[in-house]
């Protein structure tokens, strides 16, 4: 009976921790490091004295029915300036997702960037590890982890 309930709880828990987008991606991550450093923290992409401290990517799933083919994903930050005011950035990017890589091109679409920018890293279960390429040379890593369904 122990081994029953046993191998039901494990199912159970297998079950409710897959993915939920066919690409193998939840549909929230929120960022747990900078650089191996615990949140808040400085970032080369913001302003001297600021921190970030709180991040966040938000895969939203196509609605196949209604033909939306759309890979957008919703890449947010709150960022506490030196002057300790938070501003909030929202961007909606393009990304996709190939032999289990994740690349997010952080270059808005129809925004002309000069430099590619992108942040990649392997889909790994709960947990998403991020590098940041500034044209093609690596700046920070990034560490965000599923935010699951209550």
């Amino acid at each position: 009976m122990k081994k029953t309930a046993l191998l039901l709880a494990l199912l159970l828990v297998s079950c409710t921790s897959d993915p939920i987008g066919p690409d193998g991606l939840y549909p929230g991550y929120s960022l747990l490091t900078i650089n191996g450093q615990v949140i808040p923290a400085p970032d080369g992409d913001i302003p001297d004295g600021a921190e970030i401290i709180s991040a966040s990517l938000a895969f939203p799933r196509p609605d196949r029915s209604r033909g939306d083919q759309s890979q957008l994903v919703s890449y947010t930050r709150w960022i506490r300036m030196a002057d300790q005011t938070v501003e909030r950035l929202t961007l909606q990017l393009d990304y996709t997702v190939a032999d289990g890589e994740l690349r997010v091109n952080l270059c808005p679409p129809l925004a002309l960037c000069i430099l590619t920018t992108e942040l990649i890293g392997q889909v790994d279960a709960r947990e998403l590890l991020l590098t940041h390429f500034l044209a093609g040379q690596a700046q920070a890593v990034y560490r965000y982890e599923a935010a699951l369904p209550e």
